[in-house]
């Protein structure tokens, strides 16, 4: 199997190479960086970022070959819902207009696709005129300005978008990310619901709400509007930082579980519980069910819930004023959703010299049950680049409640890599393909090592997933950090089993190159369904298909053939097959 991963248009810099699955005049969206809910689109021929957008058409956009200068690099930005007319600047603010065939037009509607200013693996646009200037947003208006800050920086970088007819958030079995999946943020809980969507909360920078998204996807996180269902109270309790939420879905209702302090003391942190009756939680209304009450009171945070063998269990972390450390990790049972019972359990405190630096911590556990074992991740030491994750592991036939069924791995399972440039890993959750098939790991990291003051209040932990591999012994593999960019977490076999392109069969005379639908015509039907394949979607059925797809003559199906096949439908290429 080949991914796709063609682009628009490559840096004249040989060491450079921008990735996406947009081709050379494919629809695509304009995704914003730091408001990831946001897309640049026209609104009556004025140009903005917004979300929600409506028609959907406002947000689509055409790259094509820059009217001032076609190399490669050189793109204009064409409205897909008003052909012909293009994004440009005037003054240095931007408009739609309609190409009027001058110079000045074509100049003007010209950019440069360079590395993202804030991110590499994003997208930075070059004024062709003006090199000195870039597309940024600013009050969510489009406009060309010179880059002096960090914030800047971020204004000007986007994310392209592939939005031809394979819509990225359709439910399928494959899992593809770009990673980071949702930039700042941290403490990621991501759960699938049986209905289809992923859920997902998380810590906000600002510490003073709860959001909630849901996509049929985990990419399509990275695009959905998240919604806030609660903000913390202007005084007294819960009006502190606000904390890790964790939505679970529980005997018919939605909870979930977050940390919270106090006006009074921001850090004077306790567990509390949101109530959902309403089936679909964003627009559902959530019920406050007060504090989650520990054996004691102190600072408590991370909690956890699941189930085994019938008993309801919470996990979570907390400071004991008799111990040395900042936090441990308890279990107790629980008699509902809403209550312990019973005493709780230590089952780790800071022991290591891994788990100690800056702080002594362990904190966010995540449970995953398989193979015959219950693992708790959790997180370690200072929120920097030292932050790293342990593992706890106990018998699914041991006495949960007894500190000895359960034993630490000496060592950490998953930490900052200086290779992949990813830092601070940690703050876990889990969840699955929708297939169930394969086991995904969902966390927060910094993509740089040196952080300015606080780490805490550094809003730079971006959510970030890979698969979760298994050894032999049945324990979990977490491997390292990946880099930013395409990451390939799962593609299920095709059914049937592809076979090799014959090699030494007679062609046959019909054959018509690029009909891969087998209608007896090439065109974009033909590209979606090549698309398809490639990303492990669908295997096509018309007769001959595999022959009619190698548009290379090289005995292989991969993303060079859908590059030939577009450029063919474009008109660029005059014949197939198209042999260089």
């Amino acid at each position: 199997m080949v991914l796709l991963a063609t682009s628009v248009c490559y840096s004249s810099n040989p060491s450079i190479t921008l990735t996406s699955t947009v081709l050379d005049g494919d629809k695509a969206k304009l995704q914003s960086y730091n408001y990831s809910h946001m897309y640049v689109r026209n609104a009556n021929f004025d140009v903005r970022i917004d979300d929600n957008v409506t028609p959907e058409t406002d947000a689509q956009w055409v790259l094509v070959p820059g009217l001032a200068n076609s190399k490669e690099g050189y793109v204009s930005i064409q409205s897909a819902n008003h052909p012909g007319y293009y994004l440009r600047h005037w003054n240095y603010d931007f408009r739609l207009e309609k190409n009027d065939g001058t110079a000045i037009f074509a100049e003007d509607a010209t950019f440069k696709m360079v590395p993202g200013l804030a991110d590499p693996s994003y997208t930075s646009f070059q004024s062709y005129n003006y090199p000195n200037r870039y597309i940024r947003h600013y009050d969510y208006l489009l406009r060309l300005d010179e880059i002096v800050t960090a914030l800047d920086r971020e204004d000007a970088t986007f994310r392209v978008i592939d939005g031809s007819s394979v819509d990225p958030d359709k439910p399928d079995d494959s899992v593809i990310v770009t990673n980071p999946i949702v930039r700042r943020r941290a403490d990621p809980w991501v759960y699938r619901h049986t209905d289809g969507y992923y859920y997902m909360t998380a810590s906000v920078p600002e510490y003073d709400r709860i959001e909630l998204r849901r996509a049929k996807t985990l990419q399509g996180l990275s695009t959905a509007t998240p919604k806030t269902i609660w903000r913390r109270h202007s005084s007294g309790i819960m009006g502190g930082h606000i904390w890790a939420p964790e939505i679970h879905f529980i005997d018919g209702k939605w909870y979930i579980y977050f940390s919270a302090g106090t006006s009074s003391n921001y850090f004077d942190i306790r567990l509390y519980v949101l109530e959902c009756q309403d089936s679909n939680p964003l627009t559902g209304t959530w019920v406050e069910k007060g504090q989650l009450k520990t054996n004691w009171e102190s600072f408590t945070l991370d909690a956890t819930t699941f189930e085994h063998n019938g008993t309801r269990y919470l996990v979570w972390a907390q400071k004991d004023p008799k111990i040395a450390s900042n936090s441990n990790i308890y279990i107790a049972k629980m008699n509902g959703p809403l209550a312990i019972t019973g005493s709780q359990v230590m089952i780790a405190s800071p022991q290591y010299s891994w788990e100690k630096v800056g702080y002594a911590v362990n904190e966010g556990p995540a449970v995953l049950k398989k193979n015959g074992k219950i693992f708790i991740t959790f997180s370690a030491s200072a929120t920097d680049s030292n932050y790293c994750m342990g593992l706890l592991t106990a018998s699914d036939t041991a006495n949960l409640l007894d500190p000895k069924s359960w034993y630490k791995s000496p060592n950490p399972v998953f930490q900052s890599n200086t290779s992949t440039g990813q830092y601070g890993p940690g703050h876990n959750s889990f969840t699955t393909s929708p297939d169930g098939k394969v086991d995904i790991m969902v966390y927060h990291a910094r993509n740089y090592r040196d952080i300015t003051g606080d780490p805490l209040y550094d809003p730079n932990r971006h959510t970030r997933a890979q698969i979760v591999n298994w050894n032999a012994d049945g324990t979990p593999d977490f491997g390292i950090p990946v880099a930013d960019g395409t990451n390939v977490i799962y593609i299920p076999p095709q059914t049937p089993t592809p076979t090799p392109i014959p090699t030494n069969s007679a062609t046959p005379n019909d054959l018509i190159y690029g009909d891969i639908n087998g209608d007896n015509s090439v065109n974009s039907t033909d590209l979606t369904a090549l698309k398809r394949y490639l990303l492990g979607r669908i295997a096509p059925t018309a007769p001959n298909w595999r022959l009619t797809s190698d548009l290379n003559l090289d005995g292989n199906i991969n993303s060079t053939d859908l590059t030939i096949l577009k450029r063919y439908i474009l008109g660029r290429i005059k014949a197939l097959p198209w042999v260089d």
